[in-house]
C-alpha cells in the first residue's frame, strides 16, 4: 500500500452519507480495522522486501544505527523508517513518540523536532484535517480493506499528533529560553503548513505573547503577523482568538496587552477585510475604555499614597521631636539605624520607578491604540448605532473622569472626528471646556493636551470657533 494514499484527500472514494453508527459499533470495527492493519504490517514484513525503497543492505546499516548509534543517528534512522512507508512503520513512529516524551532534554527537543517535520512534510494531509475512527463513515457501503485499515492508521497518527502538540505545550513553558523560542517556530511552521490542529497551535502561540521574555514576546508577534502574511484569511480568526485569550482577563499583565495592541496595530487590512475591521475597532474601543479605567484608579491611588505619604511625614515629624527630648529615669534617647533608613528610601525609590514605568506603559498603549486606530477606521463598516454607543462612552469619561484620563480620551474622539464628522461639535464643545479645568495647570499630561488641541484646531474649518478658542 503506497503511503501517498493518507496525503490523498480523493484516493479513497467512498459514499459518506450513511448513518451514524453506534458506540458498539465503532468499538467492534475499530477492532476489526486493528486486526486488518496488523496483519498488513505482518505481510509487509515478510513479502514486501522487493518493493521497499531501501535495500537489504541499507537496512542492516539502519538497524545496526538504531543499536549502537548516536543520538542524533538514531533519530535520523527512525525518521527514514517511517518515511519509507507511514502505515507500515507505526512500530518505529510509535518510538519516536516515546523519545519525544523524555525526561532529557536535549533527546526530547531533538525528537519533537524530527518528528514536527516528519508529520509536516510526509505524513499529513495537506488540505484536510485527520479524522478519528468513530468520525468516519464506517456504516457506509462498498467499504473495502483498505479503507478500513487507513481509517485505523489515521486514527492512530491523530493521536500521535495530539500527542506531539502536548510535549510541545509543556516544552513552551520550559525555563530554558532556547528550547522555548524553538517551541514558538514550531508552532508557527505548522500552522503554516497544515490545518491539523489549528486551533490549539494557534492559542500556544498567542499565548506566547505574554511570556516573561520580551525578546521571545516579541518573537511571536513577528511570527503572527508573517502567518497573516502566508494565510490572510485567518485574520478574523487570529484576532478573535487575541481577543478571547488576553484582552478579556483581568489578570493580563501590561507588557502583555502592549506586545497584543503592537501585533494587531500592524495587522495589514484591505477593502475586503470589513468584519474584520469592525472587530478590531470593537477591539479598540473596549480596550481604550479598560485602560481608561485603570489609568483613573492609578491615579486615585497615587493620590491616596500622597495623603498616606503627608500623614506619614508628619507622625515622623513628631518622634523626631520626641526622641530629642531628655530621656527618664531609664537613660538614653531612643536609638535610630542608620541601615533601616536607608532599606525605607530604597523601597520608597523603587515604587516612585514602579510608578513611572507604569505611566511610560500606559503611554505606550495608547500611541499602540490610536495606531491601530488609524489604520482600522477607513476599512470598518460598523453599524452606527455601535459606533455612537461606543463614541458615547467615550465621551462620558471625557465629561466625568479625571483630567489624565480627559486628555487620553480626547486624543481619541480628534481621531474618530476625522471619519464622523457629525461628532464635531460635541468634541469642540468638551475639548473648549477642557481649557476652563482648572485641573489642567497640575497635569501630567501638558505636552499630549497641547498636541491635540493644537491638532483640533488646525483641522478645525469653522474659523469664527478657532477664534474663539484663541
Amino acid at each position: 500500500m503506497h503511503p501517498s494514499l493518507i496525503l490523498s484527500n480523493g484516493t479513497l472514494k467512498i459514499d459518506e452519507s450513511a448513518a451514524k453508527p453506534t458506540e458498539d459499533e465503532v468499538l467492534q470495527k475499530s477492532a476489526y480495522a486493528e486486526q486488518l492493519l496488523d496483519s498488513e504490517n505482518s505481510l509487509y514484513d515478510k513479502r514486501g522486501a522487493n518493493k521497499r525503497s531501501l535495500s537489504t543492505s541499507d537496512r542492516s546499516f539502519v538497524s545496526n544505527i538504531l543499536s549502537s548509534g548516536t543520538l542524533s543517528d538514531r533519530v535520523s534512522a527512525l525518521t527514514l523508517i517511517v518515511q519509507e512507508s507511514p502505515v507500515h512503520n507505526l512500530k518505529s513512529l510509535g518510538q519516536l513518540m516515546a523519545m519525544v516524551q523524555k525526561k532529557n532534554r536535549r533527546e526530547a527537543l531533538m525528537a519533537v523536532g524530527s518528528v514536527k517535520d516528519l508529520m509536516s512534510l510526509n505524513l499529513l494531509p495537506p488540505n484536510r484535517k485527520l479524522k478519528y475512527f468513530s468520525d468516519q463513515p464506517i456504516n457506509a457501503r462498498d467499504i473495502t480493506n483498505a479503507h478500513w485499515i487507513m481509517w485505523g492508521f489515521e486514527g492512530k497518527l491523530k493521536r500521535h499528533y495530539f500527542d506531539l502538540i502536548q510535549v510541545m505545550e509543556a516544552m513552551s513553558y520550559d525555563p530554558v529560553l532556547h528550547t522555548r523560542q524553538n517551541m514558538v517556530n514550531y508552532f508557527e511552521e505548522l500552522l503554516e503548513q497544515k490545518p491539523e490542529q489549528e486551533q490549539n497551535l494557534l492559542r500556544l502561540l498567542v499565548n506566547k505573547l505574554g511570556d516573561g521574555e520580551r525578546q521571545l514576546a516579541a518573537k511571536a508577534s513577528y511570527l503572527l503577523l508573517k502567518l497573516l502574511n502566508v494565510h490572510p484569511n485567518m485574520k478574523y480568526v487570529v484576532i478573535k482568538t487575541i481577543q478571547e485569550l488576553l484582552l478579556t482577563k483581568s489578570s493580563t499583565k501590561e507588557r502583555t496587552q502592549y506586545y497584543t495592541m503592537i501585533t494587531l496595530s500592524q495587522i495589514i487590512l484591505s477593502s475586503k477585510d470589513v468584519s474584520t475591521a469592525n472587530l478590531l475597532l470593537e477591539v479598540y474601543f473596549i480596550f481604550f475604555t479598560k485602560l481608561l479605567k485603570i489609568t483613573k484608579d492609578n491615579d486615585e491611588a497615587e493620590a491616596e499614597a500622597a495623603n498616606d505619604e503627608t500623614d506619614s511625614d508628619s507622625e515622623k515629624a513628631r518622634k523626631a521631636a520626641a526622641a530629642t527630648k531628655p530621656a527618664g529615669k531609664k537613660g538614653a534617647p531612643k536609638k535610630v539605624y542608620i541601615g533601616q533608613k536607608a532599606m525605607l528610601k530604597a523601597k520608597e525609590d523603587a515604587e516612585k520607578k514602579r510608578a513611572e514605568e507604569e505611566r511610560s506603559m500606559d503611554n505606550k498603549l495608547l500611541a499602540a491604540i490610536l495606531t491601530g486606530l488609524n489604520r482600522t477606521l477607513p476599512f470598518s463598516k460598523m453599524d452606527d448605532e455601535i459606533m455612537d454607543k461606543h463614541i458615547g462612552v467615550i465621551f462620558q469619561i471625557a465629561h466625568a473622569g479625571n483630567f489624565n484620563t480627559v486628555v487620553q480620551s480626547l486624543v481619541l474622539l480628534n481621531q474618530v472626528v476625522r471619519i464622523r464628522p457629525g461628532i464635531g461639535d460635541h468634541f469642540y464643545r468638551t475639548l473648549y471646556d477642557s481649557l476652563l479645568d482648572p485641573r489642567l495647570d497640575s497635569t501630567s499630561k501638558k505636552a499630549i493636551y497641547l498636541n491635540v488641541l493644537y491638532r483640533a484646531l488646525k483641522a478645525d474649518s469653522n474659523m469664527p470657533r478657532v477664534m474663539a478658542f484663541i
